[in-house]
């Protein structure tokens, strides 16, 4: 088993020195965000699905410190009711997974989302409990 470190909690490092301290934490594998949820603070999407150059560069920079790129994670909520919401999440879930063809990584960290409540609710709604009663409505809509 490898240990692993999403780098979104370094984000207040760049790519270079967050990479620099996983490696000297004794982290093997990492994972890196790409967009939605995460400000991808150590990932340009479209300047590595563009750019082969750029694409060596970030793995020769990760194989510099002796760290396997685990995962790319695009977590968000394609789902989402407002659709200018749901459809710059899809859009950027569809580019992570053109991405990671490219650099050959396996996994894609992602959430299918969350819609929003009947009748055209305009925030996303997960039902957590079977209570009050009206939750069960809910959630009978939200698995049908």
């Amino acid at each position: 088993m490898k240990i692993g470190l999403f780098t979104d909690g370094l984000m207040h490092l760049s790519f270079s020195a967050a990479l620099e301290k996983a490696s000297g934490m004794g982290i093997q594998a990492i994972e890196i965000g790409t967009g939605n949820f995460s400000p991808a603070p150590h990932c340009d999407v479209s300047e590595l699905l563009t750019n082969r150059t750029a694409r060596q560069n970030f793995l020769s920079s990760l194989a510099a410190h002796g760290l396997q790129l685990e995962a790319l994670n695009c977590s968000g909520n394609p789902l989402h009711p407002n659709p200018q919401v749901s459809e710059r999440a899809a859009h950027i879930t569809r580019m992570t997974l053109e991405l990671a063809g490219l650099l050959g990584v396996e996994r894609v960290i992602c959430m299918s989302g969350c819609p929003g409540a009947p009748g055209n609710g305009r925030y996303p709604n997960w039902v957590v409990a079977a209570w009050p009663e009206d939750f069960l409505e809910l959630l009978e809509w939200q698995w049908s």
